[in-house]
């Protein structure tokens, strides 16, 4: 039977490569981060969510934002600009932007 410090322990060879993948990981962003001071494209901060040369990040602010969620936030632009219009006076919302009104449990558009 083979003689064991602590079994709960992880072993010397996971030891060992879990150092090595650390290391391998702060070369990799050392480097990004030397392309960056050298007018690279990426920030390091980028770089360690997962961003490449022409790649966005994965996570965090600069991340990509899905096709879908962009065409919200457009919509949701459109709209708080044509309310600001109206607001100013420049530009009266009609058409398909009557207003609905509830009253209780009926539905009645002007």
């Amino acid at each position: 039977m083979p003689s064991v410090k602590n079994p709960n322990a992880p072993s010397r060879n996971r030891l060992a490569a879990r150092a090595a993948k650390q290391r391998k990981t702060r070369q990799k962003a050392a480097a990004l981060g030397q392309l960056a001071r050298q007018g690279g494209a990426i920030a390091k901060a980028d770089a360690r969510r997962g961003a490449k040369p022409g790649l966005l990040p994965t996570s965090g602010p600069r991340a990509a934002v899905s096709k879908k969620k962009q065409r919200k936030l457009e919509k949701q632009l459109r709209h708080a600009l044509r309310r600001k219009m109206e607001a100013e006076g420049e530009v009266e919302m009609k058409g398909k932007f009557c207003q609905r009104i509830f009253w209780g449990s009926s539905l009645r558009t002007c």
